[in-house]
This record gives structure tokens, C-alpha cells and sequence, in this order.
């Protein structure tokens, strides 16, 4: 019965008449499994691949079953038997979404009673009835051997998607190692001279020089001179740092004063103490000597004095 039922089936599919047999040929393969398959797209050969990896010998494909766009492939066959379905999908490329339904293979059924019977004698023989209902499908054939890789498809277009937000900005790393010292780099260019900083404090008296060398003669003088020898004048005892004592020496009157000088002394024995801080001729017939304290206050009743001396005309 299943036989017969295939044989009908095929016979449709290539629009000729049905014809019954008593039992299946040997090489005629029958349909044992109908599925039922979405499009996922490409060549007839490379569906044909997926079936047979997933079990299924296919022998019939019919493309958007049902439909006044149906159209039907038969593996195996010569091409011009599938030229409309070639000619519905050029190449065989069935596009993705496309609604399948694949004949698959089963074994031959076995062979039974005939079911076209003899007309009787003397009676003429009618016109084939119609179709009965498809039987139920036999059970599944074994899987039959892979089919060759199909050609490789077409490349799909380059897709373009918008670009999605930012993400969030991860947490810091933690430090890394101090890396080594670079190369010392060439000097820079001399930066400009800044402004002259504050005068700096008054530093210590420093020790008395050497007694330099004797001047060359100077010239000529007045006929004469003597020398006028002012008052000393002495500090108090335990005189503070800064306390000056003043000495003047002075001519006679009408006498031009023509030189000068002072003498300063201590009883302190650190000597630096007692410093001469100015000696010159404050008028034309004097001569003015001036001391003071340096360094530290005296103690234990020390002082500093101070003379002047002139050098008067006669």
C-alpha cells in the first residue's frame, strides 16, 4: 500500500498520470517521512547536506506549500523536470523564511496483493479513479550517505548598526612601579636676572689689617704744622653693644686743620669690640673721631675710648 501510495505521490509531482503497481519496483525509492522546515536561505545543495547529516535522504522538495507560489523540487532527477522550480528560484538559492515540506526516504515496502484487478470478460475498461487518501508513513530509512559540499554561498552585505553609549568609566588601577631615572636633558637657556634682593644686616668689625707699606712723598706742604691732640673721650663701664663715644681735636683759630686721624682703645681683652666707625674733618679746623661698642655688650666694668688727632697748619 505504501508503495503504491509513493508511486502516486511522485507521479503528481511531475504531472503525469498516476500509475499503480502491484508492488514497488527494486530501485524505486518511496517517501517514508514528510517534515515540515523553515528557510534558513541558500543553495538546494547545501540544504540537501543539513537533511542528509540529520537523517533524512531527501527525494522531493516542495517550496511555499499550498500556495499559488508553490513550486516542487525532485532530487536526483535530470534538470529540465525541475526547470520550474529553477526558474521560480534561479540557482537554487531558496531565500531565507521560506516555508519547506521534504519527502524523505524510507526502505521499499514489501510486495503486495495487486490493487489494479483484470476487467472482466468482455468488459471494457474505464478511466482510473480518483486518489484515495494518503496512507499513513511508513517507518523512517536508514540515513543515506552525506551528498557533496554545495558552493559557497554569497557574501551577506556589511551591516551597520548605530553606535551604543559609553560606558562607564572602570575604577583606577593601582599605581604602577616607579620606573627608572631618564637621561639628564640639555641645560636650559640662562633664565633673566632677577631684582636686587634687601641690603643684608651689618656683619662683625673683622680684625685690624697689617700696617701697609710707607706712601711716596707727597708734595710740598704749608712752611708748617703741628699736631693738635683732641680730648679722649671714654664709654661707661659695661657698656651695651652700640654705644658710640666721640672725640674732636681742633686747630687754633684761623688754622686750617690739613689732616687727622684717632685712636681707639679697650680694656675688654677681645679688642673687636671696640670698632672706629668714622674719622674726618667736620669743619675747616677740626677733626672728628667717632667709636662705638661692636659684637656684644661689655662686662666686668670694661669700656672703650676714643682720641682724635689734627694736624694743623702754622
Amino acid at each position: 500500500m505504501r508503495a503504491r501510495i509513493a508511486g502516486v505521490l511522485v507521479a503528481a509531482l511531475l504531472l503525469v498520470p498516476a500509475v499503480a503497481f502491484s508492488q514497488a519496483p527494486p530501485d524505486q525509492t518511496v517517501v517514508g517521512l514528510v517534515r515540515s522546515e523553515v528557510s534558513r536561505g541558500g543553495t538546494i545543495e547545501a540544504l540537501e547536506s543539513e537533511l542528509v547529516q540529520a537523517g533524512c535522504t531527501p527525494i522531493t522538495l516542495w517550496a511555499n506549500p499550498g500556495t499559488p507560489e508553490a513550486a516542487t523540487y525532485i532530487f536526483g532527477t535530470l534538470t529540465p523536470v525541475n526547470a520550474p522550480f529553477l526558474g521560480r528560484f534561479p540557482s537554487g538559492i531558496v531565500p531565507a523564511g521560506t516555508p519547506l515540506s521534504i519527502g524523505c526516504a524510507a526502505a521499499a515496502a514489501p510486495a503486495g496483493p495487486s490493487l489494479a484487478a483484470a476487467p472482466a470478460p468482455g468488459v471494457a475498461s474505464g478511466m482510473p479513479g480518483p486518489t484515495g487518501p494518503a496512507g499513513p508513513p511508513g517507518p523512517q530509512g536508514p540515513a543515506g550517505p552525506p551528498g557533496p559540499a554545495g558552493p559557497a554561498g554569497a557574501d551577506g552585505g556589511s551591516g551597520s548598526g548605530t553606535t551604543g553609549p559609553a560606558g562607564a568609566v572602570g575604577p583606577a588601577g593601582p599605581a604602577g612601579a616607579v620606573g627608572p631615572a631618564g637621561a639628564v636633558g640639555p641645560a636650559g637657556p640662562a633664565g633673566a636676572i632677577g631684582p636686587t634682593g634687601p641690603a643684608g644686616a651689618v656683619g662683625p668689625a673683622g680684625p685690624a689689617g697689617a700696617i701697609g707699606p710707607a706712601g711716596p712723598a707727597g708734595p710740598a706742604g704749608s712752611s708748617g704744622s703741628n699736631l693738635v691732640i683732641g680730648t679722649t673721650v671714654t664709654s661707661a663701664a659695661n657698656a651695651a653693644k652700640g654705644t658710640t663715644v666721640t672725640s674732636t681735636a681742633a686747630c687754633a683759630a684761623g688754622k686750617a686743620v690739613l689732616g687727622g686721624g684717632a685712636q681707639v682703645t679697650t680694656t675688654d681683652p677681645v679688642k673687636a669690640r671696640a670698632v672706629l666707625v668714622s674719622s674726618f674733618p667736620n669743619t675747616p679746623g677740626t677733626w672728628t673721631a667717632t667709636a662705638v661698642v661692636a659684637d656684644a655688650n661689655l662686662t666686668s666694668g670694661r669700656t672703650i675710648s676714643v682720641t682724635a688727632y689734627a694736624l694743623c697748619a702754622l
